[in-house]
């Protein structure tokens, strides 16, 4: 019962909390993944706008949230951020309900580079998350110039 209640404490807080963490979080993966360029396409041709997200993810969202982005939607800025986020707070809530615990920085970022199942434990995302915290240093320091 105890570990119930904190689940649902915490998922109720969940959108509170991690709205405002995400945000920061996702202003440097912005430069992670495209140097902030809302036309880029990577991995292949599989991975659209600034955040660089494929279709999976976005199918994952509107199967969850049944909502009806489409993966060129993700060229958009404004849709690109709010199916992030989403995806992310699937993520959030899926570590919640498997270790009763909040994710730290290091998973969501490390999720967002290998998928909110599985992506925190691939070693593969370790580097990802050490560039993201370069890329957070510079941001914090203004040593970068604003491309986009």
């Amino acid at each position: 019962m105890k570990k119930f209640l904190l689940v649902i404490t915490m998922l109720f807080s969940l959108s509170i909390m991690s709205r405002d963490r995400l945000d920061d979080v996702m202003e440097v993966l912005k430069y992670v993944e495209s140097f902030n360029d809302p036309s880029a396409i990577g991995d292949g041709g599989d991975s659209y706008g600034v955040l660089q997200i494929q279709k999976a993810c976005v199918d994952d969202v509107n199967r969850y949230y049944k909502t009806n982005y489409t993966h060129g939607d993700m060229f958009q800025v404004e849709c690109a951020e709010e199916v992030f986020k989403l995806y992310a707070e699937m993520g959030i809530r899926r570590y919640i309900n498997r270790y009763g615990a909040y994710p730290s920085t290091e998973i969501i970022v490390r999720n967002h580079n290998g998928g909110i199942y599985s992506g925190y434990r691939r070693s593969t995302t370790k580097k990802y998350y050490r560039r993201y915290l370069l890329w957070k240093s510079i941001i914090n320091n203004k040593q970068y110039v604003k491309r986009y």
